[in-house]
């Protein structure tokens, strides 16, 4: 029910902070399993991250315009829009054959 205007600028943001923090949650999560000390560190640098993306994501959402509201999506619109790019996927696949020579 609500189309994210903000939303391709917020992932742009965190986009550069994802892999550290699955890398360094994944790390502190094998870690705390040996001892509960020793993933500690890693575990907290990796909740600060989610402190900033959650940061972010709301200083995004607070910017007026930033999303629309556009109340129940109905059935039929999601039809037509699978439809739609189904019918534009074949056309590109077929003009990709067709440009490789291989329908004449």
């Amino acid at each position: 029910g609500v189309i994210a205007l903000g939303g391709p600028l917020a992932n742009a943001l965190v986009l550069p902070l994802l892999p550290v923090m699955i890398v360094s949650g994944g790390a502190g999560a094998i870690l705390s399993v040996l001892h509960p000390g020793l993933g500690w560190v890693l575990l907290q640098f990796t909740g600060l991250g989610t402190v900033v993306v959650t940061s972010i994501a709301r200083a995004i959402t607070a910017v007026p315009g930033a999303a629309i509201l556009v109340g129940n999506w109905p059935p039929a619109w999601s039809i037509a829009e699978t439809a739609g790019l189904a019918t534009a996927f074949a056309i590109l696949a077929a003009a990709g054959v067709r440009r490789h020579g291989v329908l004449a």
